[in-house]
This record gives C-alpha cells, sequence and structure tokens, in this order.
C-alpha cells in the first residue's frame, strides 16, 4: 500500500485519480477527478475537457473545463446552471414553444431572450 506523500495531510477524494508523489511541486498538489471529453465541435479537432478538481490547500471542489489552452473552473453550483442552460438549449431545438411556456420567469432565460435580435432569431439562428 502506497504511504501518502509528506505533504498531504488527509487522503484523497473519492473522486481523485491523480498519483501524488513527495516531489510534487506546490502548483500541482491539486486532485483531479477523470477527465470527460466532448468532441463533436464544428471545425474544430479540439475536445472540450470537463472534470473535478480541488488543490490540496483548499476546501471547495471545483468544476474544470478547458478548451486548448483555455480553462475555466465553476463552483458546482454554477455547473449545475450550466447544466440547466444546455439542455434548455437542447429542448428549444427540440421544441422552442414548449420553452418558452417552460421558461416564463426564469432568470436565466430571461437574459437570453435580451440577447435575441429584434426579428425573434436568437443568437444561433434557431427559430423561436
Amino acid at each position: 500500500m502506497n504511504s501518502l506523500p509528506s505533504w498531504l495531510t488527509e487522503r484523497c477524494p473519492p473522486w481523485c485519480v491523480v498519483v501524488h508523489r513527495d516531489d510534487d511541486p506546490p502548483v500541482d498538489r491539486v486532485h483531479y477527478g477523470e477527465i470527460a471529453e466532448v468532441r463533436g465541435n464544428a471545425g474544430s479537432d479540439e475536445a472540450l475537457r470537463v472534470f473535478l478538481r480541488r488543490h490540496t490547500d483548499e476546501p471547495s471542489v471545483s468544476v474544470g473545463l478547458s478548451v486548448g489552452a483555455e480553462d475555466h473552473a465553476l463552483e458546482p453550483a454554477a455547473a449545475a446552471l450550466l447544466v440547466d442552460a444546455v439542455t434548455r438549449a437542447l429542448d428549444q431545438i427540440r421544441d422552442p414553444r414548449a420553452v418558452r411556456v417552460a421558461a416564463a420567469g426564469n432568470p436565466v432565460a430571461a437574459t437570453e431572450s435580451r440577447n435575441c435580435r429584434s426579428d425573434g432569431v436568437g443568437r444561433q439562428g434557431i427559430e423561436p
């Protein structure tokens, strides 16, 4: 059984897939979860990578999103809002009328509607 590196004061979270070593520099002392890659962006061969991460000196977990060299961290509550927004966008593709009714009073939907052009066509050209 492997012992913990001297700098690691507690066991890894159950989702951590990193093998930590005594000689890890402080910047690399991070718990990472398994990476899920999402491919299929038109005109690009880069994948969107989604993963959990937590620096060993910090108590909070974030959801990491990265494409190429760009890296973003979302708090879990913000990641849940992103999932909801993507789900609503996909629902709108399937049945735009149902989304309009279901989104009434939703602050994210209100923000989305302000981003539509005056002719009623959404930013991605999807008819509402």
